[in-house]
């Protein structure tokens, strides 16, 4: 799933009330479980190693969690996610730092969070924000070799079951992809 539709479902299933002084924190709150469930998804997988068999499936989902979040926040900031971020599949990524440099991203939301609550025009500032932690999504889908587009697309059809909305638009996706790529290889890295 491209990231403009992706931002567009999303932003469809938003139910944060931005203006209430404590709605940004929902979604950065959100972010930050998200991030601790990605932190203990990594902690069993390097504790239990090939005995954590659901590893990549946990992972997987947990980052399409944390996406969900930040491009609610995007949405709210008028910051357009145009194109899933290009990762040089390969680089040796360690999983540890990509969690630890998600981290410094997210606490740098949480700083400017009355930026969400305002809307102010130098939310702009936050344009590298997003983009270093949808680069570090990328990182950790390509660690489980999947793609961000992927991941999305996965999360956005789970979100929208939760509410009832398949819309027209994710059903069009649906069928493009198994029109496209009946096995979905496009997707592995």
């Amino acid at each position: 799933m491209d990231a403009i539709s992706y931002q567009e479902e999303a932003t469809r299933t938003v139910r944060i009330n931005w203006e209430n002084p404590h709605g940004p924190d929902i979604a950065i709150l959100g972010a930050i479980g998200e991030l601790g469930s990605i932190a203990s998804v990594l902690k069993k997988q390097q504790r239990d190693q090939k005995a954590y068999a659901d590893f990549e499936l946990h992972l997987k989902e947990e980052i399409g969690d944390i996406l969900w979040y930040v491009t609610t926040i995007a949405s709210r900031l008028n910051i357009p996610i145009l194109a899933w971020p290009a990762v040089d599949i390969k680089e040796n990524i360690n999983r540890f730092d990509v969690v630890y440099s998600l981290m410094e991203q997210i606490q740098h939301l949480k700083n400017q969070k009355e930026l969400l609550i305002s809307r102010l025009n130098s939310a702009r500032e936050f344009e590298h924000v997003i983009t270093n932690i949808l680069t570090d999504l990328q990182k950790l889908s390509i660690s489980v070799n999947t793609k961000l587009e992927r991941v999305a697309f996965e999360n956005i059809t789970k979100t929208l079951g939760y509410w009832g909305e398949v819309s027209t638009l994710l059903r069009k996706t649906a069928k493009a992809i198994r029109d496209r790529v009946p096995n979905r290889r496009e997707w592995e890295v």
